[in-house]
């Protein structure tokens, strides 16, 4: 006779999860916790991602001169900041679907969260991912939505396609309105 495992469903419900906290999925939290989403930003190592190897960065986001790892600190600091925005160190290593049509997450540390919706912004790393979501190249399968074939999960940043800081601020607009016209937003 095996021994029964309770799971226990972490407290914490969000309309929006976050995975990876390089420049995409810093400013996307951004985005969510100005537009009053409860959201998750869940990084496993450092936030800032590829930001971290930059030197000196010019005209970017208001600043004249900023090195990546300042950049990085600052729109971190920014995102957690928010009252709609928690941020959690540790690797979301597994998600579902659920039958209420939310999903899933855990992570390494044996936590578990619900979601409405969940945007991927890991960098290059999507090793944990559902092959169902990914192509022969190792890249994410999204539309020009930046949606994925699973309802409400999103593609951004470099797993979708080496996009510039234009192009990720781009996508973060239509995310939105995908959020927005699919009721992830309060009433």
């Amino acid at each position: 006779m095996g021994l029964k495992r309770n799971i226990v469903i972490d407290s914490h419900k969000f309309d929006v999860v976050i995975i990876g906290a390089g420049l995409a999925g810093i400013l996307m939290t951004i985005a969510c916790g100005q537009n009053e989403l409860e959201t998750g930003l869940f990084e496993k190592d450092t936030p800032g991602g590829s930001l971290l190897k930059l030197g000196e960065i010019k005209n970017i986001f208001g600043y004249q001169k900023i090195t990546g790892k300042d950049l990085s600190y600052s729109l971190f600091t920014q995102a957690k900041n928010n009252q709609h925005v928690k941020c959690f160190y540790g690797c979301v290593c597994f998600f579902q679907r659920l039958e209420n049509g939310r999903y899933l997450l855990a992570t390494t540390n044996n936590s578990f969260w619900e979601a409405k919706a969940i945007i991927i912004a890991t960098g290059s790393e999507n090793s944990y991912l559902p092959k169902e979501l990914i192509t022969n190249d190792k890249k994410l399968i999204v539309n020009e939505n930046y949606e994925t074939i699973w309802k409400n999960i999103y593609g951004l940043g470099q797993i979708v396609d080496n996009k510039k800081s234009v192009d990720i601020l781009q996508a973060i607009t239509i995310i939105l309105k995908n959020l927005q016209k699919d009721n992830i937003f309060h009433k």
